[in-house]
């Protein structure tokens, strides 16, 4: 299956004990950056990441994490399987 049909299929499961939370965005020269907060943060060993964009959004993994790992991880939808 296509990342586009998974996109257009994924019903996460497993979310709703983590809530969306807010940060700061500054400019450091002509660069952006973020800061995680400690409960969101990513693992200590994640050195690079990768950015996906779709209009103003932005979708942080670390880097070299496949989209078809993630479809297979337990957090989505068995449906998606059949």
């Amino acid at each position: 299956m296509s990342l586009k049909r998974h996109t257009q299929l994924v019903r996460l499961t497993g979310l709703e004990k983590h809530s969306m939370q807010q940060s700061t965005v500054f400019k450091n020269n002509r660069s952006q950056v973020i800061l995680l907060p400690r409960a969101i943060a990513l693992p200590d060993d994640v050195e690079r990441i990768d950015i996906v964009v779709a209009g103003k959004t932005r979708i942080i993994s670390p880097a070299g994490a496949s989209w078809n790992s993630w479809f297979d991880g337990e957090n989505v939808s068995r449906a998606l399987s059949g």
